[in-house]
C-alpha cells in the first residue's frame, strides 16, 4: 500500500491546480477505540472485490465512488471489462479523476482482457444508458447518506430496473458504535441514519420480498475479543438475482443524464488462443507441477527400497506405525491410504476398508474400486481450479472438459490420475545427498519376518498447496 500512498500524493499535486481540496471521506479511526489493520476502508474495498469476483462479473457499476479509491481493487477482477464509477459530487470526482489511471505495474503485468474505466457524475436514482447491462453493482457506505425518499428511489432503480446479477452493499453497524470512547451521534456529519444489524437485515429482506433476489449477510472489521456480540464495524449484504427472475423492460425510463468526467483504458495482452486451448495449457501446467513433485517422492522411495526382497511399508515423516496392525497413522489419528498414499480419517464407527493385500484404504478408493500403482497419485479436480480456469469453467464443466479431452479420471470424476516419471539418469537417482530418508527394521508377524520401514520426507503436501501461487 506504500505505492498507493505515493500515487495519491502525485495525484493531489497534479490535480490541485490552485483549487481547494474537497473534504476527505469518513474514517472510523478518528474516533479512537479499536484499530484496524489493514485500515477499514481497505478491508471494505477488498471484500467487495472478492464478492464480485466470485460471479465472474464483466461490467461493474460503483455508486458513491467519491475519491475513486475502490477502482484500484476492482480492476484486479480478471473477468472485468468495464467499470463505471458514479458519484453526485462533481468537484470531488474532478479532484480524484487521475486516480483511475493505470499504474506502472499494470503495464509490466498486463491484463488478459481489455478494461475500460469511466467516471461519471450522476445520481443513483437515475437509470442512465451508460450503465445498462451491468452484471455487478457495489454501494460502499452509501445508503446511510441518502434521505428515505431518495433511498427508496435508489432501490427501485437498482433492484427494479437495472437488475444486475449481484449487488454488494455495506453500511455502518450502529451496534458497534459503543466501542468508540466518548462517542455520541453518528460517524459522519452527512449520515442520515445508522442501522443496527437487525434493522439492516430487515430492510434487506424487504427488498428480497419485492424483487427477485436472495441475500447473504456478512461484516467487515472484526470486533475485539469480548465484543463479538456487537458484530463487525461495517455490515454487508450480498444480493444475488434468482435464476428464474423475469426480464424487465425499462426502455421508457432510460435517461442520458450522466456526465462523463474522465475515462481510462488499461493495457492488456491480446490472447488469440481459444478457450479450450487456454484451459488445456493451464491444466497441463498444473498437472506437470504436481507430477514433478510426485516424481521426486517416487524416486526417493524407488531407490531406497528393495521391492523384491523383504516387504516394505512406506511412511511419511510425522506418521507412526499402529502397534496393533502396523498400519501407518499420523499424530492426528489419520491413516495413510495403502492405495493412493493420501492421509484420511476413519469413519465414526472406526471401521476401515482393506485392499487385497490387507492394507487399509480410504473410503474414496474403496468406493471407486480404483487401484493405483506405487508411482501414481490422485490430483483433486479442485486443485486444477486456478484463477484462469475459473474464469472459463465452473467445477462441473471442468469435469466434463477433462473427460472429453482424454485425461485419466477416477470413476467418480473427482480426481485426475498422474504418473510419476522414471526417466531420470542413474547419477541423479543415486545421489544420496538429494534424498532424506531413514531406514528402520521391525520384527512383526507370527513368523518374525522383518519389515523395512522407509521414512521419507515429503517435499510437497497438497493440503498446503494454493493453486493461485502458480497463476
Amino acid at each position: 500500500m506504500k505505492l498507493l500512498a505515493k500515487v495519491d500524493t502525485n495525484i493531489m499535486a497534479e490535480s490541485a491546480e490552485g483549487k481547494e481540496r474537497p473534504k476527505s471521506s469518513e474514517c472510523e479511526e478518528v474516533f479512537g477505540g479499536p484499530v484496524f489493520e489493514p485500515r477499514l476502508y481497505i478491508q471494505r474495498y477488498f471484500y467487495v472485490k472478492q464478492e464480485l469476483a466470485k460471479y465472474n462479473v464483466k461490467h461493474v457499476v460503483d455508486f458513491g465512488s467519491a475519491e475513486c479509491k475502490i477502482s484500484r481493487f476492482l480492476v484486479q477482477i480478471p473477468t472485468l471489462e468495464k467499470l463505471d464509477l458514479v458519484d453526485l459530487d462533481e468537484g470531488l470526482l474532478e479532484w480524484n479523476k487521475f486516480s483511475i489511471r493505470p499504474l506502472t505495474c499494470d503495464y509490466l503485468e498486463k491484463r488478459e482482457l481489455p478494461l475500460d474505466v469511466k467516471v461519471f457524475c450522476g445520481s443513483v436514482t437515475n437509470l442512465d444508458e451508460s450503465i445498462i447491462g451491468c452484471d455487478g453493482v457495489s454501494m460502499v457506505e452509501l445508503i446511510e447518506h441518502l434521505y428515505p425518499d431518495v433511498l427508496k428511489a435508489a432501490v427501485d432503480m437498482v433492484f427494479g430496473k437495472l437488475r444486475p446479477k449481484v449487488i454488494v452493499i455495506t453500511t455502518p453497524n450502529s451496534d458497534y458504535n459503543q466501542l468508540f470512547p466518548n462517542f455520541s451521534g453518528m460517524r459522519h456529519w452527512d449520515h442520515k441514519f445508522e442501522w443496527s444489524r437487525e434493522e439492516f437485515q430487515s430492510w434487506c429482506k424487504d427488498i428480497c420480498k419485492n424483487h427477485q433476489y436472495y441475500v447473504e449477510f456478512g461484516g467487515i472489521g472484526e470486533p475485539p475479543s469480548g465484543a463479538k456480540h456487537l458484530g463487525c464495524c461495517s455490515q454487508s449484504a450480498v444480493f444475488v438475482r434468482k435464476s428464474n427472475a423475469t426480464k424487465h423492460e425499462h426502455s421508457d425510463s432510460i435517461s442520458n443524464s450522466y456526465k462523463l468526467i474522465t475515462e481510462s483504458d488499461y493495457p492488456f495482452t491480446e490472447n488469440k488462443m481459444s478457450r479450450d486451448d487456454m484451459v488445456t495449457m493451464e491444466i497441463n501446467y498444473q498437472l506437470r507441477q504436481y507430477q514433478n513433485m510426485c516424481t521426486e517422492e517416487y524416486l526417493n522411495l524407488n531407490n531406497c527400497s528393495d521391492h523384491f526382497g523383504k516387504p516394505t511399508i512406506f511412511k511419511q515423516i510425522g506418521f507412526k506405525p499402529d502397534n496393533a496392525s502396523n498400519q501407518q497413522e499420523d499424530l492426528t489419528c489419520s491413516k495413510i491410504c495403502g492405495n493412493c498414499y493420501n492421509s484420511f480419517k476413519p469413519d465414526s464407527t472406526g471401521s476401515l476398508q482393506k485392499d487385497l493385500t490387507g492394507y487399509e484404504i480410504c473410503q474414496n478408493c474403496f468406493s471407486s474400486d480404483l487401484k493405483l500403482n506405487i508411482n501414481e497419485r490422485l490430483v483433486p479436480v479442485t486443485f486444477l481450479m486456478t484463477r484462469k480456469v475459473r474464469s472459463a469453467l465452473q467445477p462441473d464443466e471442468l469435469r466434463k472438459f477433462l473427460q472429453s479431452h482424454g485425461y485419466r479420471m477416477s470413476p467418480d470424476c473427482n480426481h485426475v490420475i498422474v504418473t510419476a516419471n522414471n526417466d531420470h539418469s542413474d547419477d541423479d537417482c543415486n545421489d544420496d545427498d538429494e534424498h532424506d530418508f531413514n531406514e528402520e527394521t521391525l520384527q512383526t508377524g507370527s513368523n518374525g519376518d522383518e519389515i523395512s520401514i522407509l521414512s521419507v520426507k515429503t517435499r510437497f503436501s497438497l493440503d498446503d498447496a494454493y493453486c493461485e501461487s502458480w497463476d
